[in-house]
């Protein structure tokens, strides 16, 4: 039987199953650390492990007990203050929550990437581009769909995307994704021709064949777009907002805590 099992039947008795200079440990201290449900091997390993850990640990204390002078075992001002930090920012938390506004529209975030145009100047080339992939081997066609592809007249659109749904081919991204200009070579055979935005080009690898249309480029040091940077800049504008919720609280609660002469120095 288990060393719990064994004690479980001692009525009223909580028997030292462990000491330690001054300090033990009790039978009722061990027993609420064992899971109540755990089998009898499992409590018995459970124990053993529990007082190897108490003992282990009071060892530790007993000897830095006697090697700390007082003022560095004196805890109870750093404990008033961790205890203090704790209270005020869970009372700061539960202001924010309550009435932090948490809406920012896109007028907001285009103002503030304008106005810190400096903290999001892009490390590299972007571009965004939606394109078609195409496997065909009927060279003609290809030519055709070429030819209609870089038309900027409607009915050669139209008969563009008439072939394309016959060959079940959809755009990737109708809206157009951005991307580094190193990925973009990754992703498709650009072999590095030059892009430029309006731009519409057919690439090839030895299978498939690429109708890319470049919507916009962004050069290295230039202005992030907003699609890619709004989150961020959303955490900021709110973080901001924060700040000043608890700033403006600490002060009006200062303010009246003055008036009402709740405070103040002789």
């Amino acid at each position: 039987m288990s060393l719990l099992a064994c004690s479980s039947d001692r009525g009223t008795e909580d028997p030292v199953v462990a000491h330690a200079y001054d300090n033990v440990l009790t039978w009722s201290e061990l027993r609420r650390m064992v899971p109540v449900d755990a089998s009898t091997e499992d409590s018995t390993a459970m124990a053993n492990d529990i007082i190897t850990s108490w003992l282990r640990k009071e060892v530790l204390l007993h000897h830095a007990e006697l090697n700390l002078s007082e003022e560095d075992l004196d805890f109870e001002e750093r404990l008033r203050n961790y205890r203090n930090s704790l209270v005020i920012y869970a009372f700061e938390d539960a202001i924010v929550r309550e009435k932090l506004d948490t809406l920012v529209d896109r007028q907001q975030l285009e103002l503030h990437l304008q106005e810190h145009a400096e903290d999001f100047r892009l490390k590299e080339d972007l571009v965004r581009v939606k394109w078609s992939k195409v496997r065909s081997s009927e060279v003609d066609r290809l030519r055709r769909a070429r030819k209609w592809f870089e038309s900027d007249d409607p009915e050669d659109l139209h008969e563009l995307e008439l072939w394309m749904a016959e060959q079940g081919v959809s755009s990737t991204d109708p809206q157009g994704q951005w991307m580094s200009r190193e990925r973009l070579d990754m992703e498709l055979p650009f072999n590095g021709l030059g892009v430029k935005a309006g731009q519409r080009v057919v690439v090839s690898d030895s299978v498939d064949h690429y109708f890319v249309e470049v919507m916009d480029v962004r050069p290295m040091d230039s202005l992030a777009p907003l699609e890619l940077v709004h989150q961020d800049i959303r955490a900021i504008v709110l973080n901001q907002r924060k700040l000043a919720l608890v700033q403006g609280m600490h002060d009006d609660l200062f303010e009246k805590a003055l008036t009402n002469g709740e405070i103040g120095t002789p």
